[in-house]
């Protein structure tokens, strides 16, 4: 009796017990599957023991689940069901402490040899090594270093995406130094993840940070440090000498090239990451070609791992290069690369230090590349800034302007543009990022492509690139702008332009886009400028300078401040773009359009939501008539009269085009209001309707124009139609209709219901769905088009990222039966109504990289059962 009455007391605390186990074991095992699918990369497999134990792993946690919920539901006054459960709680916990204690016994990950014969991994993995320092309960500073290329950022991000969720670190930072980072750079950072209150004083924003952090558990994780950095001067409290270390969990973990830079951020361990040996390193090369290269002639497995050794083991190299070889299947291609790199004697990279021997065995998937334009076009990368994302459209653009796309249509010139990034992604030589529009730079590849431009080191001033460093002021050496061809200063605080330089300047390219200019740059000596960038550069009046670069070609003045151009234009006569896309410009002198008879491209198409009375309609749209090279206007129309004008130009195709204030109650006929000899919705690719008083859009139809459809239009916006309801489709599918939409973003249509139509587009990639307070369901069973539609188009067959921001009553997403193959990223941020995601353990996106969502809301999501969970919560972030 006195027993029984024992474990009524201690039942409680055996489940409380049971639940903290519980989570210490779901940990263990999101830490064990996260080694596994790190060992992918070099074609490791779990052992059986791994398998086994993650096995008994989820029976546990399934019976634990089990039990809670039957504690949960028991009758109140039993004091048996009260027994009977502090008794199985008892038993589990026991058994979950003897698989955490079992864990450590076992090797998680083995190879298969080329042989056939498995070889275990002797000793823990960096990952492994990384993650027993942060658990270890002691405050610390770990370095991870080694060679440019190695895998550190890689290993570094992989260790975040372990921490995202762990309940014993109050916050997770992660910071990208790069070359030029200061202790201010850090701070801006750490102000715009957590929001924190500016300070303008290096000091004053430490202690901000620092009684934001103080009392907190945190784990701040930086890559890429060149040099040493006063993170007391950047506010973090101490990790080192506390006087209750108990009291907060607080690691720091940096990443650098350079062991004497451990050394001088004080790391109180550190790992090196060293190159991978012997077969890892085959196995990441083998990946890379391709079981197809591979299996095409029985020497190319031979010379793989020659070509192997010969890359040194350089994981960035073996990527790259084993992707150059993808479509070698001839042996002799294979003999002469290894010519090549014998030739260079790279073999052995970490002993020679030196960063030219790595630079140059990269080169070799530079040279690979089989279009010179290709090539062109990929070494003008390297001008934006380092570790930052690049604007796909922003670096088409560059291309298209300085002449590498040599294509007179715009529609045409953009998706070779495209065709050429996506070479270079499918090549490992630009890297896919979150949005579809931006790709990244790997550091070391970027180091490469500037080696290469600037004559293999040999003319260090021809290409001159200090972009996003944090400049405040140009540099004065004079050598740098007499001698330098292109120049980059993007992405700095640079306030005034004013060159140490003569008549003799050479620059042919100037990007000065992303500074903060006080006064007007001084520009009249750069006679031989061809392109010229100064958009985002807060400029209240026109550069007057500008009008005497008479040799310029590409002129953007996007994202400023002045309202009219001046009639000084004239003289541009070689001027064939004239991009000023999201300016307030609403006067254009008459006659000015006209004389530049070279103007291929005008984009004053505005995407703010600011409303600007325009004073150059219809003038301007009557000379550009004039223009006979012209293929591309962007532009803002907010009159029906304005709207029918565009139907009759001949010789103006519109690219991108805003439809703003324009009152037209009742319904809205997309077609109907697109007809004539322009044929607008032929050529159109951006399309943004604002505050426009119609209560649905109709798409349907026109059977006297066969060129009914969007067959261009890749981005439509919709944003504060206050009493839009619906979309109507009559006689015509969403397929047919916009069969290249890739973007729809709908901001603030409080009167909108459901989107149903959007299931079937097949080229769908980003969905952004934000302030609509009257959607409780995004796609809606009873409303999706069904017939042959569904037949031949999967849902959401393309989406590969989804934003859901301010719904207070979304309450489902769609059907658990829907499959989203190409998703990878998903956002929620203020949706409380959502309590589930649409998928099964079955469904589970396989493409998928990051759930981004408040930790409140994850937390309370419910799951399907524990394994959909588990399945899941690698992939969770915090906003």
């Amino acid at each position: 009796m006195m027993k029984l009455v024992a474990y009524h007391f201690r039942a409680n605390n055996n489940l409380r017990a049971l639940e903290l186990a519980r989570e210490e074991l779901a940990s263990a095992k999101d830490e064990m599957n996260n080694i596994i699918e790190e060992a992918k990369r070099q074609r490791g497999v779990p052992t059986q023991e791994a398998k086994e134990w993650l096995d008994e792993v989820n029976t546990v946690v399934e019976e634990v689940e089990a039990i809670s919920e039957g504690f949960r539901q028991r009758p109140q006054c039993m004091c048996l069901s009260k027994y009977k459960v502090s008794q199985v709680a008892e038993r589990k916990l026991n058994e979950m402490k003897s698989l955490l204690a079992r864990r450590a016994e076992f090797e998680v990950i083995e190879f298969q040899a080329s042989h056939n014969v498995p070889r275990a991994v002797t000793g823990p993995t960096n990952f492994e090594m990384v993650m027993n320092f942060v658990k270890d309960g002691m405050q610390g500073v770990l370095g991870l270093w080694g060679v440019g290329g190695v895998g550190k950022t890689h290993l570094l991000k992989q260790v975040h995406s372990s921490l995202a969720c762990d309940p014993s670190f109050d916050a997770v930072i992660f910071v990208t130094c790069s070359k030029e980072c200061s202790e201010e750079r850090i701070q801006n950072e750490i102000v715009e993840r957590f929001r924190l209150p500016r300070s303008s004083n290096l000091q004053s924003q430490a202690k901000i940070i620092n009684n934001f952090l103080k009392e907190k558990s945190f784990a701040f994780l930086i890559d890429d440090i060149w040099g040493r950095l006063d993170l007391d001067l950047v506010g973090l409290p101490s990790c080192i000498g506390m006087d209750n270390p108990s009291q907060w969990k607080r690691k720091i973990i940096l990443t650098t090239r350079s062991e004497e830079v451990c050394g001088a951020m004080e790391v109180g361990s550190k790992i090196k990451v060293e190159c991978l040996k012997g077969e890892k390193a085959l196995f990441l090369f083998e990946e890379k070609v391709g079981d197809e290269t591979m299996q095409a002639h029985p020497l190319i497995p031979i010379l793989a791992e020659e070509m192997v050794k010969e890359l040194g083991g350089l994981p960035l190299a073996l990527i790259v290069t084993g992707r150059a070889m993808r479509d070698k299947k001839d042996p002799r291609e294979w003999y002469y690369a290894i010519k090549l790199l014998k030739k260079w004697h790279l073999n052995d990279i970490e002993s020679s230090g030196t960063n030219e021997s790595i630079l140059r065995l990269l080169k070799f998937s530079y040279e690979n590349l089989n279009n010179s334009y290709l090539k062109e076009c990929f070494l003008y990368c390297a001008l934006w800034p380092e570790d930052r994302e690049i604007k796909k459209r922003e670096l088409i653009y560059c291309w298209i302007g300085l002449g590498l796309i040599d294509e007179l249509d715009m529609k045409d010139a953009l998706s070779i543009g495209y065709n050429y990034i996506s070479k270079l992604e499918v090549a490992n030589l630009l890297e896919p990022t979150e949005s579809h529009d931006e790709v990244k730079l790997h550091d070391v590849i970027r180091e490469m492509l500037l080696w290469i431009a600037c004559e293999e080191g040999k003319n260090k001033y021809k290409w001159f690139v200090q972009a996003g460093v944090r400049l405040k002021a140009i540099p004065q050496n004079t050598e740098i702008w007499s001698t330098g061809e292109i120049i980059s200063l993007m992405n700095n605080e640079i306030d005034a332009f004013s060159p140490p330089t003569d008549n003799h300047s050479k620059p042919s390219v100037l990007m000065l886009q992303r500074n903060l200019l006080k006064s007007e740059p001084e520009l009249g000596n750069f006679k031989g400028i061809k392109y010229l960038d100064l958009s985002w550069c807060n400029l209240s009046n026109f550069p007057m300078g500008i009008c005497e670069l008479t040799n310029l070609q590409f002129l953007n003045l996007s994202g400023n401040k002045f309202t009219s151009l001046p009639m000084g234009m004239i003289l541009l006569k070689k001027l064939q773009f004239l991009l000023l896309r999201g300016t307030a410009i609403t006067k254009i002198p008459k006659g000015l359009l006209s004389q530049l008879k070279e103007l291929r491209v005008l984009d004053l198409y505005n995407f703010w939501k600011r409303f600007h009375t325009v004073e150059y309609l219809p003038s301007l749209l009557n000379e550009l008539e004039c223009l006979s090279k012209f293929s591309s206007l962007g532009i803002n129309i907010y009159q029906e009269d304005q709207l029918q004008k565009l139907n009759y130009l001949t010789q103006v195709p519109i690219a991108s085009l805003k439809i703003f204030m324009l009152s037209a109650p009742g319904s809205f006929s997309l077609l109907s209001n697109f007809h004539g000899p322009n044929n607008v919705q032929e050529n159109l690719n951006e399309l943004f309707f604002h505050k426009c008083s119609f209560e649905s859009i109709e798409m349907e139809r026109n059977s006297e124009n066969p060129n009914w459809h969007f067959e261009n239009l890749e981005t439509m916006l919709l944003s504060e139609m206050m009493y839009l309801k619906q979309i109507l489709w009559k006689g015509v599918t969403p397929k047919d209709m916009l069969p290249r939409l890739r973007s729809l973003s709908i901001d603030y249509c409080k009167s909108l219901h459901s989107i149903s139509w959007i299931v079937y587009l097949p080229c769908l990639e980003d969905l952004s769905i934000i302030r609509c307070k009257t959607i409780e369901q995004l796609v809606s069973a009873d409303e999706v088009i069904s017939g042959e539609i569904a037949e031949s188009v999967p849902p959401f067959p393309s989406l590969v990222r989804i934003l859901l921001c301010y719904l207070p009553n979304l309450q489902n997403i769609c059907s658990s039966t829907y499959t989203f193959p190409s998703l990878q990223h998903i956002y929620i941020i203020g949706c409380p109504e959502l309590k589930k995601l649409p998928f099964k353990k079955q469904s589970m996106p396989p493409k998928l990289r990051s759930v981004v969502a408040e930790v409140e809301w994850w937390r309370g999501v419910q799951w399907e059962d524990e394994s959909l969970k588990s399945s899941f919560q690698p992939f969770f972030k915090r906003p």
